[in-house]
C-alpha cells in the first residue's frame, strides 16, 4: 500500500534573524475512495492547522499590524549553499535528503 502523507509546518521569528520551524501536523491523505472515511479522522487536525494559520500568518488589519509585520520580515539569505539547493538546472527528480517520511 502506497502512503501519501502531508506534514504542515510553521516558521515564526522568534529573535532578530532567528527563524523557529515547527511541525504542526503529519496526515496521511487517502489514495483511494476505500481510504477516504480514514480521512475523516484527521478532520480535527486540519483545523488546528486553518486556526494556527490564521492565528500566527492571518491578514494585518490594522496599521500597527501591518508595521510589525513590515518591521519582523527578513530577506531571503542567498549563500552558496543556499543557491545549490535552489539551481534550475538541477534535476527535480533527484531524492530529497532532508526528509524523514518515506
Amino acid at each position: 500500500m502506497k502512503c501519501n502523507h502531508v506534514t504542515f509546518y510553521i516558521m515564526k521569528l522568534v529573535s532578530d534573524d532567528l527563524y523557529v520551524m515547527l511541525e504542526i501536523a503529519h496526515i496521511q491523505v487517502p489514495s483511494s475512495l476505500y481510504e477516504l472515511v480514514s480521512y475523516l479522522s484527521h478532520l480535527g487536525d486540519l483545523l488546528n492547522v486553518v486556526q494556527a494559520f490564521y492565528d500566527e500568518c492571518g491578514d494585518a488589519n490594522t496599521s500597527e499590524e501591518r508595521a510589525m509585520v513590515e518591521i519582523r520580515q527578513r530577506a531571503t539569505i542567498m549563500t552558496p549553499e543556499v543557491i545549490r539547493v535552489v539551481e534550475l538546472i538541477r534535476s527535480n527528480k533527484r531524492p530529497c535528503n532532508t526528509a524523514y517520511y518515506y
